[in-house]
C-alpha cells in the first residue's frame, strides 16, 4: 500500500522487517534458489482494513516456500506458488 513503508530486512539467518502495521522476525533459509522461513511472528496492533489486508498478504507469501531471483535492476524477487512476487529493493543509507 502506497506510504505504508513496508520492509524487509534478510540478515545472517534472521528475517525481520514492518508490515506497514505490524513488526515481523524469525528465522530463514535459502536453499536450491528457494526461501523458506521457519514461521514469522509478528505483533498483534490492529490497523486500517486496508493495512491489515497487505499485512495477510504478505505473511501468507512469506509462509510459502518462495523461488529467489536477481533483477537485472539489482532487485530481489520472491515468487509463491501462485505467481504472486515480492520486490525486494535496497534501502539507501
Amino acid at each position: 500500500m502506497p506510504g505504508s513503508h513496508a520492509r524487509l530486512k534478510l540478515e545472517g539467518l534472521r528475517i525481520s522487517g514492518y508490515t506497514g502495521c505490524n513488526a515481523l522476525g524469525g528465522n530463514y533459509r535459502v536453499e536450491r534458489g528457494y526461501l523458506t522461513t521457519g514461521g514469522v511472528i509478528t505483533t498483534r496492533r490492529a490497523c486500517s482494513p486496508a493495512l491489515m489486508r497487505q499485512e495477510a498478504a504478505l505473511l501468507a507469501l512469506l509462509d510459502q516456500r518462495l523461488a529467489v531471483q536477481q533483477s537485472h535492476r539489482g532487485r530481489l524477487l520472491l515468487t509463491g506458488r501462485e505467481g504472486k512476487t515480492l520486490v525486494l529493493v535496497r534501502a539507501v543509507g
